[in-house]
Parts: structure tokens; sequence; C-alpha cells
């Protein structure tokens, strides 16, 4: 929990630094097609998600040297993946080892990917309280690695739940207001909290419950460029597979139907072996659409990420992946 203390601790000292120095009142839509971490849909509405990545792995961190799947490996010490020591899923899909040294496997030409593709929803309520759900299920693909041994494709699952409020908007339109989101955030600050339950499956069968808080805030810097930022930070996980995250990313709009984005994250598990990744987004949105009754605002986002430092941890290159929002009016 020491490294996540950290984040934790730099995460509540940016945001109370950076929102007294842009305390002026700037207007901003919210309606960029590459959603803050604030986003939510209207009083009273839903909206729904689909997102797919897909991903390939030959590359691992032994300490914080970077090693390419592209000969045998050493003394492989620590390396965790999805909460298992790298040896177990080595030995699982089938790759050779040394018989003079137990530790050294034959990574020659060795990779294997992870699709996933996640369904989610939610409701945002009155007064700034709302609700989530998602559904996530994923496949990895580990090619054999000698003729002996078949090609292994062990499924993942994820259900996640949560509520959380929007605190900008808490009892916005009371009088007199209980509790008033105008007594806790600036004119140019969305702070958003929430709590998450997630049951997983893993690559092994086994089943994982995970317990969460969601810490994001927005920054308003102009009325097309927005710094938003967010921390999962992990209150329970009885298999230990959960990576705390920090993320910062800035939003900008090129028009009312086209956005960019750039990001980056920190992802850090209790033992203190971390990832950090860059992201770019864009895409464009239709927006104000008209069936009937129903008035919605449909966001298509197509995304890159890299790798860029770690410790102790296999990792991709290279991800791609696609999102559509849909967010009913």
């Amino acid at each position: 929990m020491k490294g996540e203390g950290f984040m934790f601790k730099y995460f509540l000292f940016f945001i109370s630094i950076f929102s007294f120095l842009i305390s002026t009142e700037i207007d901003h839509t919210y309606n960029s097609v590459v959603t803050s971490f604030t986003k939510t849909s209207n009083s009273g509405r839903v909206n729904f998600g689909i997102a797919s990545n897909s991903a390939k792995y030959n590359n691992i961190y032994i300490n914080d040297e970077s090693n390419a799947f592209i000969n045998s490996l050493s003394k492989i010490e620590g390396v965790t993946y999805s909460g298992y020591d790298v040896n177990l899923m080595f030995e699982a899909a089938g790759l050779t080892n040394d018989p003079l040294d137990n530790e050294i496997f034959d990574l020659t030409d060795f990779e294997f990917s992870y699709n996933t593709i996640m369904l989610d929803a939610s409701y945002h309520g009155y007064n700034g309280m709302g609700y989530y759900a998602s559904y996530e299920i994923g496949q990895m693909k580990f090619p054999y690695s000698n003729l002996t041994h078949d090609s292994w494709s062990p499924n993942t699952t994820s259900v996640t739940v949560g509520i959380y409020a929007l605190w900008n908007e808490m009892y916005a339109m009371s009088s007199p207001a209980i509790v008033d989101g105008n007594q806790f955030t600036f004119p140019t600050t969305r702070i958003f909290t929430g709590f998450y339950l997630s049951k997983n499956r893993d690559l092994f069968d086994k089943y994982s419950n995970i317990a969460y808080l969601r810490f994001a805030m927005d920054f308003i810097i102009s009325n097309k460029l927005v710094l938003t930022n967010k921390l999962d930070y992990e209150l329970s996980d009885d298999s230990d597979v959960f990576m705390s995250i920090l993320t910062s990313k800035f939003i900008y709009d090129l028009n009312d139907n086209v956005s960019i984005a750039g990001s980056s994250s920190f992802e850090q598990d209790n033992q203190g072996d971390y990832l950090l990744n860059l992201l770019l987004e864009g895409g464009y949105q239709f927006s104000s659409l008209s069936y009937g009754y129903t008035k919605l605002d449909l966001k298509l986002v197509p995304y890159f990420r890299m790798n860029i430092g770690g410790k102790n941890k296999i990792y991709s290159n290279e991800e791609f992946g696609f999102k559509i929002n849909i967010f009913f009016n």
C-alpha cells in the first residue's frame, strides 16, 4: 500500500495547488468527443459505451530493465502478470525449460495477445448522484512453444458495479441547501468521486473480489481545453491483482465535432511494481441526433497506447482500441 499512498498524496497535492491557479470562471460545454473523467449524461438520462482493444505482449521488465522476448531469459524473479508469477504462466503456455537451470525459459519468437471488449452503462440521477455497471470479456492467445504442446487460449471476465457523486451538482437546485456543491468546487473545476465493486475471473479461472475508490477532478483551462485527472485507489483485493492508476489527460476541441487528447497513466501494485504509459485519442461525434422523441450524441473515439517505463511487469509496446459512447439528452 506504500505506493498507493504516495499516488494518493500526490493527487491531492496537485489538485489543491492547481485549483487556485485558475480560479476565474471559464465556460465549457463538456460535450467534447473525448470525454473527461467527470463527464456524465444529463440529469435523469443514461449513457452507454462499448470499448474494444487489442494488445500484443512480447516484452518484460526485470527490475526496471526492459527485455524483449527474442531469446532465453533467466532469473525471472518477482515479475507478475494478473497477480501470478510469470514462471507459472510460462509453464502453462508450454514454454521449454533448460534442464540444467529450471529458471531459464526459451522465449524465442514467443508472444501472446490479449483482446477485450467491454459494455458499460450509467444512469445520472438528480442532485449529482449516479449509478454505473460494466461487463468485460477478454481472450488471451498463447501460441504453442513446442511441437508437443497445443496453443493456450484462456478467457477472462469482469463485472463491475458502482455509485458515484458529481459534487458540482449536489443539491444545486435546493433552497436552502443542506449540501451545496458550490461550497466545495471552483467555477473552473468539476469533482467526481465513486465507489466500485468488481468481480473478476482470471486466466486460471480463479475469481477475485475488488473494491476501489475513484477520485476525478477537471480543470477548465479555456472553452476548448480541459485538464482531467483520475485516481483509482484500491480499498480491498483478495487476490492482489488490482493496480491503482493515476491518469492525467489534456482534451482539446478542434471544433464542436472533433477532439484530440493526450494522457499519461501510472499503474502500480502493492509491491511497488509499476507501468508508465502514454495514450493518444481522437475522434468524431454525431451530435443532437433525433429519432422521434429521442435525442442523443454518438461519439466515436479510436486510441493508441504505448509503454514508456516500468518495473517487474510484462508489458505491451503497442495497444490499439476503439470506444463508442452514446449519451442520451
